[in-house]
């Protein structure tokens, strides 16, 4: 028992110390990055180096929709909740398909080309059930358990006001466009309050996780030493 105390706290203090480390030191920089990166339009875009860290603002300009209704989705699966650490009780959805093309965002009036790819949805403002309707309920209350068949479509769809997170790119002829890493359902402020609030929490987390381990250390540390007083005192008994 001492044994594997001292190796779950020292396994605890040391994956906090690594957040409290050099993670935390990676999201000050992408914190700097974000508040730092312009907001641009299809005009700005065009005076900007390729591969420059920008943000827009706009709405959805895209009619052409996919299943669902909508333009851009992600569709899950209900796994339950987390049963330990910080994200405790939170549920668990496993991503089953992505939707994730090419779009137009309109700002003010002008368009803005988005390159389809692998770009994170966050903060969808549309959730549904994949037939249609709201999503069905994650737990069975007749049987008292979590309901792992449930399923959910979430996303946007055309007219939606969205933040895209991005680096300028350039399309076929020379012209610019948007490779996005984020589109968000919300404007910039809100946008970068919440990814700031994300990241502040990453030294907090590893404090925690380092004392947890290092309580966890101190206790198999006592017990071992106590367990090996015994020992000594028990073998000077013996006749």
């Amino acid at each position: 028992m001492p044994g594997v105390l001292l190796v779950l706290g020292g396994a605890a203090a040391g994956v906090g110390l690594l957040v409290r480390g050099p993670l935390a030191a990676g999201a000050a920089e992408e914190r700097a990055a974000l508040r730092s990166a312009p907001v641009v339009d299809a005009r700005s875009l065009s005076d900007l180096a390729p591969g420059t860290r920008v943000l827009a603002q706009g709405r959805i300009a895209t009619t052409t929709e996919a299943p669902h209704g909508l333009v851009a989705f992600i569709g899950q699966q209900y796994e339950g909740n987390e049963q330990s650490g910080p994200n405790r009780g939170r549920q668990r959805w496993r991503e089953l398909e992505r939707h994730t093309p090419a779009l137009e965002l309109d700002i003010d009036g002008q368009r803005l080309s988005i390159e389809a790819g692998a770009y994170a949805l966050e903060s969808p403002p549309h959730e549904r059930a994949p037939e249609g309707g709201p999503v069905a309920g994650t737990q069975r209350l007749d049987l008292g358990l979590a309901d792992l068949s449930t399923r959910r479509v979430r996303g946007f769809a055309a007219g939606d006001a969205i933040t895209v997170d991005g680096a300028v790119a350039v399309a076929a002829g020379g012209t610019r466009s948007l490779r996005a890493q984020r589109l968000y359902g919300g404007d910039v402020a809100a946008y970068r309050d919440e990814r700031d609030a994300s990241i502040r929490t990453l030294p907090m987390i590893g404090t925690v996780l380092t004392a947890i381990g290092l309580g966890v250390l101190a206790l198999g540390s006592t017990l071992l030493w106590r367990a090996l007083r015994t020992r000594r005192a028990t073998r000077g008994e013996r006749p």
